[in-house]
């Protein structure tokens, strides 16, 4: 509803000194008040609209804010609406600090991938308001503890477990990650050993 106009966002939600400032403190809250709004069709909203010749009702704010999504939509995914996919427009990278620097970034960086959800959604990829296309924010670990039998508890985290960015565990974690797949937790030293790679000894000399 407000766009890509900072001066209107700054307005009814506040300026911050980051760009994360919209996502924390009572940024959360700004959702359920417009819905709020709009279901009491509360007009009074707009009585100190910080836009020029703008909307004076709910009614006509959601028509423009959705026939601004779709020709924005239009622009990036094409006229072809039954061709959009979510994931086109809003994806996750996994950034290396070291990717920060090009071209270093297409040996350090894993992504972009295409991710579905939000930040109020139980799979949760959560953005900014400058850059929503971009998930900033994911439970980056999954765990399912099963209590009555160790054994067979579930686990999972990504990009890998090794941080060595030549290593095959470097980001092997990503795809099952993405796909909500889940690897067993192994509690007993036997189970360790039968699934053990190798072993690394660390002798004094």
């Amino acid at each position: 509803m407000f766009g890509d106009d900072e001066t209107i966002i700054h307005h009814y939600l506040g300026k911050g000194a980051t760009i994360l400032s919209l996502t924390n403190g009572y940024a959360s809250r700004s959702k359920p008040l417009l819905i709020r709004l709009m279901n009491e069709h509360d007009d009074s909203w707009f009585a100190d609209s910080a836009i020029p010749n703008g909307p004076r009702s709910w009614d006509t704010a959601i028509a423009n804010a959705f026939t601004a999504a779709v020709e924005e939509l239009c622009e990036k995914l094409g006229s072809n609406i039954t061709g959009w996919q979510y994931g086109k427009i809003h994806t996750m990278t996994y950034n290396h600090p070291l990717g920060m620097v090009k071209p270093l970034e297409k040996i350090f960086n894993r992504g972009p991938y295409p991710s579905g959800g939000d930040i109020d959604t139980v799979n949760m990829r959560a953005s900014t308001h400058p850059q929503p296309e971009r998930v900033i924010v994911v439970p980056s670990y999954r765990q399912i503890v099963n209590l009555a039998d160790m054994k067979a508890s579930l686990s999972g985290h990504a990009p890998g477990q090794s941080g060595q960015v030549a290593s095959k565990h470097y980001a092997d974690f990503i795809k099952p990650w993405l796909k909500v797949e889940h690897h067993p937790m192994l509690f007993e030293r036997s189970m360790i050993e039968a699934n053990a790679e190798g072993a690394l000894r660390l002798s004094p000399r």
